[in-house]
């Protein structure tokens, strides 16, 4: 309330802790006059990850990581994953998902990657963990008829471990 003339009306706007702008409409009534302030407060910047880590078999497979933000955002891999991991397509709209390729593993050892996403000044980090590939070995025949006379026979062996042939004394 105020006498006629020129004033100043002082608002205390609490800080906006949600992910959503919001607005006010204040009304200034004087007499049979009335006025209104449209007041529009800006949301608090988010940047969301549905997981932050994800485990995929030996053979690889895709992951999909969604998003939802009201900033613009980025990804980076990191340099030591870049060979096996690779980003597929991006389906934006206020939520988004980020796809990505994981590569099969024929190494022995498990492998761990990174993938950053960054929008602004926040940041989220996603660990991909890979199973190592199972010890194999194949061969093109396991079963090898051979005359009483002797002869050469030739064996294709495939695998991901070194082998070494072990031949009976008796052959």
């Amino acid at each position: 309330k105020g006498e006629a003339g020129e004033h100043n009306v002082t608002l205390k706007v609490k800080p906006n802790t949600s992910t959503d702008e919001r607005n006010a409409t204040i009304k200034l009534n004087s007499g049979n006059n009335e006025e209104l302030l449209y007041v529009t407060q800006k949301q608090k910047d988010a940047l969301i990850i549905n997981s932050s880590s994800y485990s995929l078999p030996a053979t690889g497979g895709t992951i999909d990581i969604d998003i939802q933000s009201n900033i613009s955002y980025s990804y980076q891999i990191d340099d030591k994953s870049e060979s096996w991991i690779h980003h597929l397509s991006t389906k934006a709209l206020e939520s988004s998902t980020l796809s990505f390729s994981i590569d099969e593993n024929n190494e022995l050892t498990n492998r761990e990657g990174t993938i950053i996403i960054t929008g602004g000044e926040y940041s989220e980090k996603i660990t991909v963990y890979q199973e190592s590939a199972i010890p194999s070995i194949i061969v093109s025949e396991q079963n090898i008829a051979v005359g009483a006379k002797g002869e050469t026979i030739t064996i294709e062996v495939k695998g991901n471990v070194s082998a070494t042939p072990r031949i009976p004394n008796n052959i």
